[in-house]
C-alpha cells in the first residue's frame, strides 16, 4: 500500500528564507522560471506582500514541498495592471496583485501542491486583502503545466510579450 503524503499550507517566514531559496536554485527550467534573487524574497515576508508554503510531514519533521510568493506591486513600473486595458478592464495599482512566484520541489510534481498552493493564496488575497481586484500572472508560453493550472483557477490570457531577460510570457489575470 502506498503512503499517503500529508501535505500543509501554512504563511512563510524569515526562517522559511534558505529554504525557499534552495528550492530556486533547485528549478533547472531555464527561461521556463524565472529566480529571484534572496533580497527581493525576504520584502515578501513583511511589507510587500506574502508567501505561503507546501510542506510535507509532521511539523517537528516537515520538508519544503512548494512556496507560492505574492507580491502587491502598487506603482511599481512592472505592475501588470497596465495590460488590463488590453481586454478594456479599468484599474487602480492598490487594486493589483501579483501571483509572483511559484516552485514545487522535484519528487512533489503531480500532487496538486500548486492548485492547493494558488486556492490558498487567492482565499487569503480576498479575505486579507479587500482592495485587490485582480489577480496577474505570468507564466513561459511552453511551461503547460503552470499554465494549465492558472487556466483551471480561472485565469485568462491576455497577450503574450517579452519580460525578465527577454523572455516570452503570458499574461494573465483573473477577477478576484
Amino acid at each position: 500500500m502506498a503512503e499517503q503524503i500529508v501535505i500543509n499550507i501554512q504563511q512563510a517566514d524569515d526562517a522559511d528564507l534558505l529554504d525557499i531559496c534552495a528550492l530556486m536554485d533547485e528549478i533547472d527550467a531555464g527561461d521556463w522560471y524565472y529566480k529571484d534573487d534572496k533580497d527581493f524574497i525576504k520584502e515578501h515576508f513583511t511589507k510587500r506582500g506574502f508567501i505561503l508554503k507546501a510542506e510535507t510531514g509532521n511539523y517537528s519533521e516537515s520538508e519544503l514541498a512548494g512556496f507560492f510568493l505574492i507580491r502587491f506591486p502598487m506603482l511599481d513600473a512592472d505592475n501588470l495592471g497596465t495590460y488590463l486595458e488590453q481586454v478594456g478592464e479599468q484599474y487602480k495599482p492598490e487594486q493589483i496583485v501579483h501571483m509572483e512566484s511559484v516552485a514545487v520541489k522535484r519528487g512533489y510534481n503531480g500532487l496538486g501542491i500548486m492548485s492547493r498552493l494558488m486556492d490558498a493564496c487567492l482565499e487569503k488575497i480576498a479575505k486579507d486583502y479587500p482592495n485587490c481586484k485582480y489577480a496577474m500572472a505570468t507564466v513561459h508560453p511552453d511551461n503547460r503545466y503552470s499554465l494549465d493550472n492558472f487556466l483551471k483557477a480561472g485565469f485568462a490570457v491576455i497577450t503574450e510579450t517579452n519580460k525578465y531577460n527577454n523572455s516570452p510570457r503570458k499574461i494573465l489575470y483573473k477577477k478576484i
